[in-house]
């Protein structure tokens, strides 16, 4: 979604006539899309704005912006903070950041625009239709450093309804809104028109899809309707709560010839307790029930998942049983984290937080335990033929081409330019925890 919003400003600066600088040093003007999910990453940002301080110093006339979740939720703060800030630009006025960015220069001080228009229900005029739940049309560039020239992000939803207590999403956001699928359908067409072969679907929670919309639609419908353009020849989409997830969702994705085999399913815990204490809004006997739901309709499908260690209160004992879910489950892929305190969720006040070292040996455990599975898994391929869908050259190896399964396992080859943009039949000859190495 980051990529996406980034896509998006980066669109409407290029019609409003600004030109993509080659390297940041050419620079006039440097956004930094942040997230706040975790502490991490908004320190990775004031590390950022650090250095770029003796930059702008050098520089008379470098603008400087903080835009997306860190942006809505410091505000004028950020700029109080960071006097060499000149804009703040929040989740819900990335299509405005031409405006946003003029206003900065005229002024020549910071300017704070995150989208208090808010009706107080959690709706803001921008990218939303401010009570319709529309998401307005925005350019998008595909290309370059956000997207590839073959596969390409559409956000089909905004927002959040759940209010995990962990999660700043829902407050930084705002509410679960869908784009009506005419909308949808027609940016991708237009992708596919410019040569896009793959489009991954963005949501908070997609499986929630169609929420607010006048026309009776769900993301089995979406998904459906997506199908059918032409040109289009896989569809993905990020990211289901397993909580949202229907039957006809799944037999969808089993049916439709252009939806791939994969899945992610954020388990967050092992732990009934520790599930409940995080609202995620079920068990974990009703998560392995749906992944055996999967693996029954799709057995060769490939599903990741998130996993959070040190969760407030979080014992060994109850560690234990999410390192045994993971056995048990054997994930193609997670992304595992130590749980970090975000001001004004419910978690951040809970009882019991837990140190940062037993953090950091829990989620080293998991990590290799993880690391381990992939390959296992991986190595299941080795000797076999799988469909891939050439993307572009190897980043590590310019004569070699680089690509993704169904399942969405990236493949390294050796094979021609001419072959990018096409589903390539690639032999697997060796596999890794990451990547798989083949030739067609």
């Amino acid at each position: 979604m980051n990529k996406y919003d980034s896509g998006v400003m980066a669109g409407c600066l290029v019609r409003d006539g600004y030109v993509l600088a080659e390297r940041e040093e050419d620079a006039d003007v440097i956004l930094l899309n942040t997230c706040s999910v975790r502490e991490h990453a908004e320190k990775r940002v004031e590390g950022i704005l650090g250095q770029l301080k003796s930059r702008k110093a050098s520089k008379p006339g470098l603008v400087l912006g903080v835009c997306g979740c860190m942006a809505q939720k410091e505000g004028r703060k950020l700029v109080d903070k960071f006097p060499q800030v000149d804009l703040v630009c929040g989740t819900h006025r990335f299509h405005d950041i031409g405006s946003i960015l003029r206003k900065a220069i005229e002024n020549g001080e910071g300017v704070v625009d995150i989208g208090e228009d808010d009706d107080g229900d959690g709706n803001y005029t921008g990218l939303m239709g401010k009570g319709t739940g529309v998401i307005n049309a925005a350019p998008t560039r595909r290309t370059g450093v956000i997207h590839t020239k073959i596969c390409a992000f559409v956000s089909v939803m905004r927002g959040c309804d759940s209010f995990c207590s962990y999660c700043v999403v829902p407050y930084l956001r705002g509410r679960e809104k869908s784009r009506p699928s005419a909308v949808v359908v027609e940016e991708v067409e237009k992708l596919a028109g410019s040569g896009v072969r793959e489009v991954c679907l963005l949501g908070q929670n997609i499986a929630a899809y169609g929420k607010g919309l006048d026309e009776k639609i769900d993301f089995a419908g979406l998904l459906e309707k997506v199908n059918k353009v032409e040109g289009i020849l896989r569809i993905r989409f990020l990211t289901s709560h397993p909580g949202d997830v229907k039957d006809n969702m799944l037999l969808e994705i089993k049916e439709l010839d252009k939806v791939c085999e994969s899945i992610h399913l954020p388990l967050q815990a092992g732990a009934d307790r520790i599930l409940t204490l995080m609202k995620r809004r079920y068990a974990q006997n009703y998560y392995r029930k749906l992944v055996e739901k999967v693996r029954s309709l799709m057995p060769g499908a490939s599903i990741t998942t998130d996993i959070i260690v040190g969760f407030p209160g979080e014992t060994d004992d109850e560690f234990k049983e999410t390192r045994k879910t993971m056995e048990e489950i054997r994930f193609d892929g997670a992304f595992i984290y130590k749980y970090s305190t975000r001001p004004g969720t419910k978690a951040s006040s809970m009882s019991g937080q837990v140190e940062g070292k037993v953090k950091q040996e829990r989620i080293e455990e998991l990590l290799a335990l993880q690391r381990k599975t992939s390959e296992e898994k991986n190595k299941e391929l080795t000797g076999r033929k799988v469909e891939v869908l050439v993307e572009g050259k190897s980043r590590k190896d310019s004569s070699s081409l680089f690509g993704r399964t169904r399942t969405d396992k990236n493949v390294v080859f050796e094979g021609e330019d001419e072959l990018i943009g096409k589903l390539v039949d690639v032999k697997i000859a060796k596999a890794g925890p990451a990547t798989l190495m083949g030739s067609a």
